[in-house]
């Protein structure tokens, strides 16, 4: 899988902006939805449903090129301060 473009930069499909501090503000997504081997994957319906795991303060998905499905999803979590692991 390839994750930087030819110039080094992490790209997903993503829309944001850095403030004069470098600080990145998340806009929202270029595409709402990516096929993942003919299926249809909403990230914000998977979002939706990790957040309900206890623990999980925030959650985001994006789907990310591969070589084998074409695209997959690609996730991080927050972890609620106090939290134990989830």
């Amino acid at each position: 899988m390839r994750f930087l473009d030819a110039d080094g930069f992490y790209t997903t499909g993503d829309l944001g902006a850095l403030d004069a501090d470098g600080y990145m503000f998340y806009a929202g997504r270029q595409d709402d939805m990516f096929k993942v081997t003919g299926a249809t994957v909403y990230p914000s319906e998977v979002e939706g449903a990790l957040q309900t795991v206890p623990g999980v303060m925030r959650a985001f998905v994006t789907g990310v090129s591969s070589e084998s499905e074409g695209r997959v999803g690609r996730g991080c979590s927050g972890r609620r301060a106090g939290s134990a692991n989830c």
